[in-house]
């Protein structure tokens, strides 16, 4: 049989197979009679994109598409799509597509029916329509909880966390509050979560955030990130929202910020003039004190002793690097995290930290004792969602975390001639 002109993969029984198995929808059947009078088929797989040759499915839906008389499958719409693409797929010669009303195209260059008419006139419609192919972000963010066990917790383990909004990422532990960030428009605002209900107390129309929140540990006052004359800058926000106060203007805040436990210091990587750093700003009042030269999202432990924060970032991978308040380094086993979202967090009685590794689309957690300074793998997820940011509930029981995913619709938009 002559194949000139037709295009596609290799081994294409196989293909066909697969898309069978998959599950994915015939999206259109094409048919083409060569020179010596045999038929070719080709099928479209709506899911895959792929153009496949043969195999009986695909058959059995051309033979019903050539018989006259015979509409095809009507009611599955696939034969208003037998015509798509054509030029795509086709080659320079072109395929003759089996059509809605049971002819081939090519065999109305011999004919002047009705149905042959009909035919020539949708063909012209095609011709003349504009459409435009787009993409439309749809992304998704949620909250999930994974209990802290003896053994390895996994998939079945896991529950989704219910709040009221439908958008819900960075969790954050504060009091008998959780605080988030969540959007009703463009941009991330603050949300507190208690007794089931949900509050926004900071609107992102008032500047969208985005970094973590730093809560303080009784819940009453929180650290959010705000864009200001060119930079990020710390400013603190009531509970219910109905106040807040710039901190500082020295610094231009990078990644997440931690509060001391006795609520007198905010720490936080970012610039200040004379360059990166890792900074104590005192939420009192003053300047800010530079501890060391480099760090980002650090964390200050339950007893305001030590500071876990991630070093340089070396191929995606940050080290995991710990201080005291007063600067001098505490010696931790060789960690490294993604550099990409908030990865550690120490358990409430401060004698673990949880950390986030692994590949970036799957993650797991992991405990480090610090008076033995041994590890251990918490969790074991298969689920492929990103996973940015996360905190332990005040009873040190279950790990809060978000799953991202950065979902898109394609739609087909018809342009006025």
């Amino acid at each position: 049989m002559d194949q000139s002109g037709w295009k596609g993969p290799e081994n294409l029984g196989r293909d066909c197979a697969d898309g069978e198995r998959d599950g994915q929808g015939l999206g259109f059947v094409g048919c083409r009679r060569s020179g010596d009078g045999n038929r070719a088929c080709i099928g479209f797989w709506q899911q895959t994109g792929r153009v496949h040759r043969g195999g009986d499915r695909i058959e059995q839906a051309c033979q019903r598409d050539l018989q006259p008389g015979r509409r095809g499958d009507g009611d599955s719409g696939r034969q208003r799509r037998t015509v798509a693409r054509q030029d795509e797929y086709a080659g320079e010669r072109g395929i003759r597509y089996g059509s809605a009303d049971g002819v081939a195209e090519g065999e109305c260059g011999r004919t002047d029916d009705q149905r042959c008419r009909r035919v020539r006139d949708q063909q012209s419609h095609r011709n003349h329509r504009r459409r435009l192919v787009a993409t439309v972000a749809n992304p998704s963010a949620n909250l999930w909880t994974a209990p802290i066990l003896d053994r390895l917790a996994g998939e079945r383990d896991e529950k989704p966390l219910a709040v009221p909004t439908v958008r819900a990422l960075a969790p954050r532990f504060g009091g008998t509050s959780l605080y988030y960030l969540s959007s009703l428009s463009t941009g991330d605002g603050l949300w507190r979560f208690q007794d089931g209900q949900a509050l926004e107390i900071w609107k992102a129309a008032e500047g969208a955030l985005f970094e973590p929140p730093a809560v303080h540990a009784d819940g009453r006052r929180v650290a959010v990130a705000l864009r200001g004359q060119g930079k990020l800058r710390l400013q603190l926000v009531s509970a219910d929202g109905s106040e807040s106060q710039l901190l500082t203007d020295a610094v231009d805040v990078r990644g997440a910020a931690s509060w001391s436990p006795d609520g007198k210091w905010i720490v936080t990587g970012g610039s200040d003039a004379k360059g990166p750093g890792l900074f104590m700003i005192p939420v009192g009042g003053g300047a800010p004190v530079r501890l060391a030269e480099m760090g980002l999202d650090p964390v200050w432990s339950p007893d305001g002793t030590l500071i876990v924060y991630t070093g340089a970032n070396v191929g995606g991978f940050a080290p995991l690097l710990a201080m005291r308040p007063n600067g001098t380094s505490v010696e931790l086993p060789a960690i490294r995290v993604s550099a990409e979202g908030e990865r550690h967090r120490f358990l409430p009685d401060g004698r673990g930290l949880v950390y986030m590794q692994g590949l970036s689309m799957l993650q797991d957690f992991w405990l480090l004792d610090l008076t033995t300074k041994t590890t251990r793998q918490l969790t074991r997820l298969n689920n492929s969602a990103a996973m940015r940011t996360f905190d332990i509930t005040p009873d040190g029981k279950q790990i809060v975390f978000d799953r991202l995913r950065e979902n898109s619709d394609i739609v087909l938009i018809d342009l006025p001639k």
